[in-house]
């Protein structure tokens, strides 16, 4: 859509523009869960923590979030602030879903 020129890339600035549509694509943050999803509920229930200064969800080095949440793996931007950087997912910074993996693989033997 953007080579057909149906769609301009563009930020707005204290300069007047005009646009047919705006788009907010920044993601929420890790401390605004949908109430409809599955964190807030597990959160409010107290299944899984949360780090009191950032709101991110706390998790050991594998993704396994503190609490009584067994079986349950959170990475990316959820964990963000507790885990700096991992709202990128890179697997070059973070070995969080590698450790994880190991972990379903040592299980099945």
């Amino acid at each position: 859509m953007i080579r057909a020129k149906l769609v301009r890339i563009g930020y707005q600035s204290n300069a007047i523009r005009t646009y047919d549509a705006a788009i907010d694509a920044v993601i929420a943050g890790p401390h605004e869960h949908a109430d409809s999803g599955p964190l807030a509920g597990l959160i409010a229930s107290g299944v899984i923590a949360v780090d009191e200064v950032s709101g991110a969800v706390k998790v050991d080095e594998a993704g396994r979030p503190f609490g009584d949440a067994i079986g349950l793996a959170v990475f990316g931007r959820a964990t963000e602030g507790w885990v700096v950087g991992n709202d990128t997912l890179s697997r070059t910074l973070h070995c969080h879903i590698q450790r994880w993996a190991n972990q379903l693989r040592v299980g099945r033997s």
